[in-house]
């Protein structure tokens, strides 16, 4: 929405009687009292006190980085949400609706990347917060409303549906609210527009070794499909590509997150999984560690496990959580088939941050390129002050690929090992530090 598609969605909006309040600046019918969904009062007054005095409310700002103590805090204000829509910034443009705002952390991504957001929050609260996050950009809209009664004529760009579709039943009426959910999405969405769809996966791999259903917090509660019409539910890869299919979405390309899709540090797309000389199991295996919601106790090593999966083709069946661009087909495909995968190390300084893509060349073989996360960042290198000295980051815009080992694995492998000794793990250490002796060019130096 530019100056005058911002003013049409404003006119749009009186017309069907919302109102924007002059206190929180977000637009609301007079009669709405929200919808029953909440982290708390203590929680969300907390993060609009937090985002409120917060003189940079930027997706990488150190300042609110700081302020992640606690599961609710990381989720919300952790610059690692936006890794989960960084694969398809080149699209995030034109006008685009938000279902599911919640507090803001996508919008503000969405928002920086210089869309035109018009972002859609059950709770006024919530709203509120979202508002507070991005009050200093004039490109975002944002509404509380139910989304079953939300009505504008007016057709977006983009569709955003992230962590809201697995409450379909909750909030939309019908005989299959799921299908009717996607359906009324499909309704709002110009004919060569993308949805952008992301969910847990029902099946994921955590879940077989004993992760809670994010949801209910019982193991093996989705595994068992003991979801009822009145509860939130998740879905396997077959059965959501046929519900899109369903609704009208001819196209849709799947993408598999990790350790999910609430704080990926890694995406690998269908053509990953399915690439021979690309280990995506690699990237697969090292996000375990991050995953905030993996169970204390396991039923087996996800480390271990995911390189047998993925080299039998199930890499994407078992993935944690989904990434989806749907498309009704005029589009054409919404990925590039040549990216096997992404990497994002983003819960660092601004100037440290970097994305990884791995692709396919001309010329056939696996490319690496690297690039910084800061916005309208292009120099390859930055200088931080540390104490009384200056650290010098480089990011290298290409690196070879080498496909190997890798170190970490042969760690999970020796404690996972009834039996282990204490020499298996100073014989691996010793490796280690050689390994890193050569890479400083200086062998010899470290030692146990």
């Amino acid at each position: 929405m530019n100056h005058e598609s911002r003013g049409q969605i404003d006119s749009l909006l009186k017309l069907k009687n919302y109102q924007k309040d002059p206190e929180s600046n977000i637009w609301c019918r007079p009669e709405y009292f929200g919808i029953q969904y909440s982290d708390g009062d203590a929680v969300e007054k907390g993060l609009l006190e937090i985002i409120t005095k917060a003189n940079d409310k930027s997706v990488l700002s150190p300042q609110l980085r700081g302020n992640c103590n606690d599961w609710a805090s990381i989720y919300h204000l952790s610059s690692s949400r936006a890794n989960l829509l960084r694969p398809f910034r080149d699209k995030i443009r034109g006008s685009i609706l938000e279902i599911g705002a919640g507090c803001g952390a996508i919008t503000r991504y969405l928002g920086e990347c210089g869309a035109d957001v018009l972002a859609l929050e059950g709770s006024p609260r919530r709203a509120s917060i979202a508002r507070a996050r991005t009050s200093e950009l004039e490109n975002v809209t944002v509404i509380s409303e139910r989304f079953a009664d939300f009505a504008l004529d007016y057709k977006f760009d983009v569709i955003t549906l992230i962590g809201v579709f697995e409450y379909a039943n909750l909030f939309t009426p019908g005989d299959n609210p799921p299908l009717s959910m996607l359906k009324r999405v499909r309704s709002f969405l110009k004919p060569n527009g993308i949805l952008l769809l992301a969910i847990e996966n029902q099946l994921g791999l955590k879940y077989f070794a004993g992760a809670g259903e994010d949801h209910i917090g019982t193991p093996m509660f989705g595994i068992e499909n003991r979801y009822t019409d009145a509860s939130v539910r998740t879905f396997g890869h077959k059965e959501l590509k046929d519900l899109l299919r369903a609704a009208g979405f001819r196209d849709s390309d799947f993408m598999g997150c990790f350790p999910d899709y609430k704080l990926p540090s890694s995406i690998i797309t269908q053509s990953g999984f399915v690439n021979a000389d690309f280990d995506a199991s690699a990237l697969a295996s090292q996000s375990t560690a991050k995953d905030f919601l993996k169970p204390e106790y396991r039923c087996f090593s996800p480390e271990l496990a995911w390189p047998k999966i993925i080299q039998n083709g199930l890499g994407l069946d078992l993935a944690n959580s989904f990434l989806i661009a749907a498309s009704q087909g005029d589009a054409g495909k919404t990925s590039n088939e040549k990216i096997l995968g992404y990497h994002y190390s983003s819960d660092r300084l601004p100037e440290l941050s970097r994305e990884t893509i791995f692709e396919i060349s001309n010329g056939g073989e696996i490319s690496v390129r690297c690039r910084s996360l800061q916005q309208g960042e292009s120099a390859l290198s930055s200088k931080i002050p540390l104490n009384n000295s200056t650290l010098i980051f480089n990011i290298e815009p290409n690196i070879t690929y080498s496909k190997g080992r890798v170190l970490s694995s042969d760690f999970v492998r020796i404690v996972t090992r009834p039996g282990w000794r204490q020499n298996e793990l100073k014989e691996f250490f010793s490796n280690y530090l050689t390994i890193l002796s050569k890479l400083a060019g200086k062998p010899g130096t470290l030692s146990l």
